[in-house]
């Protein structure tokens, strides 16, 4: 996962199989690039898996709560665990 994000980015482990990154100054746009970055070296490496990406985005208009940013993202990632495959959604 450090492979694929910035080096202005974290990661963390956020449950047994959830990780939640932390991109700052990235739109939307960006974030999905860097989750299909991430997704092809993970299925590269795990052909077998599959990821499901959930992405949400914090200002400049708009300025959530943590908790709400966290469960934006979370409902995302559920929306794209019901495709097969690996899926990214915002």
């Amino acid at each position: 996962m450090l492979e694929s994000i910035r080096e202005t980015d974290t990661a963390y482990r956020y449950g047994g199989d959830e990780f939640c990154l932390i991109l700052p100054d990235c739109c939307i746009e960006n974030a999905r690039d860097i989750s299909e970055k991430l997704i092809e070296k993970f299925t590269d490496k795990f052909p077998n898996y599959s990821l499901s990406i959930g992405l949400t985005e914090n200002g400049p208009d708009e300025h959530l709560e943590i908790d709400a940013l966290i469960k934006n993202a979370d409902a995302k990632m559920y929306m794209a665990k019901k495709e097969s495959g690996s899926q990214v959604r915002f």
